[in-house]
């Protein structure tokens, strides 16, 4: 168990620096949303299903198909283009290992566990609300990045 959590870790060191160095945005995206799934893969391998779901469908769902839309709205320009076929090779390689993984941890989790919501509440609120404060930090400057985008870009064509 301890060599899949180093791999896990490994996978998402490596996608937080593709998402910080790409300069394509749509390889920025992918990157962004394979990080995000690698993070739910941690609560589903710690046994708490139902974080990973919420992680799964707010943030590598919602806030990535957002940033999505923004980046198709808002268009590339030319000289964000530029970059070099090992930086994508990269994230191709980050992306296929992040799904192998994700397919491997799916297969070896736990069946489910027999937890009221109240003890599934008051755990998440003794451990984890502190690491959902900076994701939603996280999500709330992406979605202010795109916001900004647009704007820049529609008072550019005025």
């Amino acid at each position: 168990m301890l060599l899949y959590f180093t791999i896990l870790f490994l996978v998402v060191i490596a996608t937080a620096i593709a998402a910080i160095e790409l300069t394509n945005l749509i390889w920025v995206l992918v990157a962004f949303a394979t990080l995000l799934t690698e993070i739910a893969l941690f609560y589903f391998s710690l046994g708490f299903p139902l974080l990973g779901a919420f992680q799964l469908a707010v943030y590598a769902g919602g806030v990535a198909i957002l940033v999505l839309f923004a980046i198709l709205t808002i268009g590339e320009r030319e000289e964000e283009k530029k970059e070099s076929k090992l930086a994508a090779g990269v994230a191709v390689a980050v992306f296929i290992t992040g799904v192998i993984a994700s397919v491997w941890t799916g297969l070896h989790t736990k069946p489910y566990l027999d937890i009221s919501l109240q003890e599934i509440g008051k755990v998440f609120v003794e451990k984890y609300a502190l690491l959902v404060i900076p994701l939603g930090f996280t999500a709330v400057g992406i979605i202010y990045g795109a916001y900004y985008l647009l704007s820049k870009k529609l008072q550019g064509e005025e």
